[in-house]
């Protein structure tokens, strides 16, 4: 944390201009955190630039246009016009190029900081400033100890998205949770932040929760995979009888978050975020892990994952899915056997050792 505190600082000072961005379709960790790192560029710099951009919720709209007299918002094209070759972009809770706004462009940009808590995949963008906490609860919380690290003293409105973010990601500090995650709540409420008001933020809308609930339960299927080393079970939710419908990211982390309530080792949602856009949300517990299964699609840590795909056959994706899935478990499961030969042969040979060695008592006592 103080060598991104060292990097950022340096980094804001001698930039010609500073843009800040989450991942497209921002949720209240992506915005939270862009906010907060915006607060802490301005500190820093006069030129600072939020790309908030391709966002669908009218709430998350509302709250960044909110926002539009403390901080330049812009979106992809003015970053284009804005951006010189002394520009410097901040991406958070985001490392991979097809999630950004700006993904044509993000290749001519000279300096970039990645701040995130996901893990690295095959598209992360490309950089030498990559500052990533897989154990953080989110990139609100990494946020949060660089404000507080800057001892900079910031509005109340921007400690409430922070709380946000985490009360998201960690699904109300019910999961990713830390001692970390405690102490840096109790200094987002130090700042202000307001939990009537947090809290009001996620009150579920009726038709969502019946689309989520509607997917859950009429569109799942089960894989079982019996064995008596490594019983698993695995659940895939795909609106198959109406395979086009388009969902939003977090009612896809709903339904497998919902899903984990069960006796699943593993939940998988999959559906189309846009016309040819098909979104992969997955969470799991010790018996799987999810970044190695979603690894060559996209990326995640090893209890929860995401991948976006271009393309307009979901039913294919979610062959691919489960052949991933079948294969991954296959692998764990050679694993496990061979961890267990390997322990038998070697509490034989202590035996055997053990033996020896009482023959030889036995020789000497003769």
């Amino acid at each position: 944390m103080i060598e991104l505190r060292l990097v950022l600082r340096k980094e804001c000072k001698k930039a010609s201009k500073v843009f800040i961005i989450g991942h497209n379709d921002p949720d209240f960790d992506a915005l939270g955190s862009v906010l907060g790192l915006g607060y802490i560029a301005q500190q820093l710099n006069d030129n600072v630039y939020l790309i908030i951009d391709k966002v669908k919720d009218n709430g998350i709209k509302n709250i960044r246009d909110s926002f539009k007299d403390q901080f330049q918002i812009i979106n992809a094209c003015q970053f284009n016009k804005l951006r010189d070759d002394d520009s410097l972009v901040i991406m958070s809770d985001v490392n991979k190029r097809e999630l950004l706004a700006i993904d044509k462009n993000i290749d001519k940009v000279n300096n970039i900081i990645i701040v995130d808590h996901h893990a690295l995949g095959p598209t992360t963008v490309k950089t030498d400033k990559v500052f990533i906490d897989t154990t953080a609860s989110s990139a609100s919380e990494i946020v949060t100890r660089l404000l507080t690290g800057f001892k900079f003293a910031y509005p109340s409105e921007i400690a409430n998205l922070l709380m946000a973010g985490i009360v998201l990601d960690t699904a109300r500090y019910s999961r990713n949770v830390t001692s970390k995650t405690h102490d840096v709540a109790e200094k987002l409420y130090k700042m202000g932040a307001d939990g009537s008001y947090v809290n009001s933020l996620f009150l579920e809308k009726f038709d969502i929760y019946k689309k989520v609930h509607n997917l859950i339960v009429n569109e799942t299927i089960i894989k079982k995979y019996k064995d008596e080393l490594l019983p698993i079970q695995v659940s895939f939710s795909l609106n198959r009888s109406k395979p086009t419908t388009i969902y939003k990211r977090e009612e896809l982390a709903k339904v497998v978050d919902n899903m984990m309530q069960f006796e699943f080792d593993a939940a998988i949602a999959i559906g189309f975020i846009s016309k040819d856009s098909i979104y992969i949300s997955i969470r799991s517990k010790e018996n799987i892990n999810a970044a190695e299964v979603i690894s060559g699609i996209g990326g995640g840590d090893s209890r929860r994952a995401a991948a976006l795909v271009k393309s307009n056959n979901i039913l294919e994706i979610e062959k691919q899915v489960m052949r991933i899935v079948d294969e991954a478990i296959m692998r764990m499961k050679k694993e496990k056997k061979a961890l267990q030969e390997e322990t038998l042969i070697l509490e034989l040979d202590a035996s055997s050792k053990e033996k020896d060695a009482n023959k030889v008592k036995v020789l000497k006592n003769v």
